[in-house]
């Protein structure tokens, strides 16, 4: 099937560069120089070593600037975004031509996610639709809010037909004897096509299993796509979109979008956000002011109130970066009171893959890589639910967020076998409300 999308490459990002830049220093001052920029400028990726800064063409001297002022070195590695994405598309196109694919995603007729292509949010609804039909007895699938162009938020549940918990309480007061559940997050930030493709994927891979009665003790609840108008967004217009689509607060510059990942209700408005709505890191004017996030955090709620449900794992895919990413987020200096049983299970998840196709993930704490605050890694971690996690996925930044489709299968593929080890884990070591406090 051919997906056409208008913004395969587009020609607002004319003459805009990607920068590498190195920072020598002390990680604790290359962090403080890394913030400053991202108040400033769209910074893809930052590690220990440096940093990936979108660099338009009009601020080009003043970035320069800002370097050289910073003692900052950089290296770049796209001399014109904008040709990069046209010939990424002239040659998926041509791939696209030269085969035969038997991928089919239509209506009526969508029986599992695309991996040589990307979907749009319209295929993703006729999967799911699809998926339902399929497997009416494991699978359920309804919206739970709408986005701010009223696009549908899906949350799916996959599990064993007719299966019930009974609520008891331990002296302590955890719940025992409950349904153990999972909560997976995709599609966050717009532009990070490769998360919503591997959430559809360890969706349809559980689904498979449930159906067969295969590793299937759990309820699993996925929100594939949490920002369809994002999403969509970057596939007609701006390839580079980041946030969602929510309109310019009154009385400012016309910037639209939210950072959905930086409006969560813990820690919001402090590090790595901002109050501009021109930047790409926008918080909101107050927590949980993006209809996705209210959506979200609804449902998240709804599981973690219910008498059968004992939400014992959160998982966030986001790219890139190859990372493996554990609380807390918000802070240089905070540790929870769990950390090494985070580690560990982050270890589980990053261990499992390097045998499939030889990647590395990277375990490090949330602020390790960056401090950001106001996300849902922090907001879920904060309700008490024991293991939480966000994965950046391919690559290290050789393509960031423009991996090619050539890397979906491999990533989703390998993602899933990560799943499956992180979910046994949080399953065998007590995956239940445990003391999170910040030290």
């Amino acid at each position: 099937v051919f997906c056409h999308y208008g913004a395969g490459w587009d020609a607002t990002h004319t003459g805009t560069q990607i920068w590498s830049v190195r920072c020598n220093a002390e990680k604790q001052d290359c962090m403080t120089k890394a913030l400053g920029m991202m108040e400033r400028w769209d910074v893809l990726h930052h590690s220990d070593s440096g940093m990936e800064v979108v660099v338009p063409f009009v601020q080009l001297n003043e970035i320069k600037a800002y370097l050289w002022e910073s003692k900052l070195q950089y290296t770049v590695l796209v001399e014109d975004l904008a040709q990069q994405l046209k010939e990424q598309h002239e040659e998926e196109m041509m791939q696209k031509a030269g085969r035969i694919s038997r991928e089919i995603c239509i209506p009526g007729a969508c029986p599992k996610p695309l991996l040589k292509d990307y979907m749009s949010f319209q295929q993703v609804e006729w999967f799911l639709l699809d998926l339902m039909k399929t497997y009416p007895k494991q699978v359920r699938a309804v919206p739970v809010g709408v986005s701010v162009e009223g696009k549908s938020l899906w949350l799916v549940t996959v599990q064993l037909d007719n299966t019930v918990g009974v609520r008891q309480e331990s002296s302590s007061g955890h719940r025992i004897g409950l349904r153990k559940a999972i909560f997976v997050e995709g599609g966050a930030h717009g532009r990070e096509w490769i998360s919503p493709a591997t959430t559809l994927y360890i969706l349809k891979k559980q689904a498979d299993d449930c159906a067969v009665g295969k590793d299937c003790t759990h309820v699993y609840f996925f929100m594939p796509l949490v920002n369809p108008d994002g999403y969509e967004y970057t596939r007609e217009t701006d390839r580079m979109w980041r946030k969602n689509r929510s309109k310019p607060p009154s009385g400012g510059k016309p910037c639209y979008g939210i950072n959905l990942n930086r409006n969560w209700a813990y820690k919001w408005g402090g590090y790595s956000s901002s109050s501009l709505p021109c930047n790409n890191n926008y918080r909101g004017t107050e927590a949980l002011s993006a209809p996705e996030v209210i959506a979200e955090a609804a449902a998240i709620q709804v599981v973690m109130i219910a008498p059968i449900y004992d939400l014992i794992l959160y998982i966030s895919y986001q790219s890139f970066g190859q990372k493996v990413l554990y609380p807390w987020g918000y802070s240089f200096t905070a540790v929870t009171d769990d950390d090494r049983e985070l580690r560990k299970g982050a270890i589980a998840y990053s261990g499992s893959l390097f045998p499939s196709y030889n990647k590395t993930y990277e375990v490090d704490k949330s602020s390790g890589v960056y401090p950001e605050a106001g996300t849902s890694l922090d907001y879920i971690k904060n309700l008490g639910v024991k293991y939480t996690y966000t994965i950046k996925l391919r690559d290290r930044g050789v393509k960031g967020v423009r991996l090619p489709t050539s890397e979906i299968r491999p990533t989703v593929e390998e993602n899933w076998v990560g799943f499956k080890s992180l979910v046994e884990h949080a399953n065998n070591n007590g995956g239940s409300l445990l003391s999170h406090c910040a030290k």
